[in-house]
Formats: C-alpha cells, structure tokens, sequence
C-alpha cells in the first residue's frame, strides 16, 4: 500500500516493492533497469489518475489495480 496523503491510500503491483525476488529483466540488465516497461508504463497510468483527482479535488473509486481510498 502506498499512502498519498492524509485521506488517499493506493495499492501498488508487488514488483514496485522489494517483498518479491527481483525480476530476471532486471538481473539481466546488471541492475542499470530498476523498473520493466511494463512497470513504467503502470506507475504512469497511476500518476496521471492521482494528478487528475488532484486537479479535480474528488476521490474517484477506480475498478483496476489502483483502488484510491
């Protein structure tokens, strides 16, 4: 879980964290990649969805991975 703020609270893929064996891409890369495409391309999805409730000031529930509390 990652928290924002006060009042926002978000859940973030496991391969954001370091719970989980790092991944293959990542030890192939000899540490110069931190994060997968696919991992870059998520964090995008979820800065543009907090920068919109922001801009907005409403808590928009979302249905995917990123639930905003």
């Amino acid at each position: 879980m990652l928290r924002i703020d006060d009042r926002t609270l978000c859940s973030v893929p496991p391969q954001w964290t370091d719970l989980i064996a790092e991944d293959p891409e990542v030890v192939m890369s000899h540490g110069r990649a931190l994060l997968r495409v696919v991992d870059l391309l998520e964090l995008a999805n979820l800065v543009a969805h907090l920068s919109r409730e922001r801009r907005f000031g409403a808590s928009v529930k979302r249905k995917d991975k990123y639930a905003a509390l």
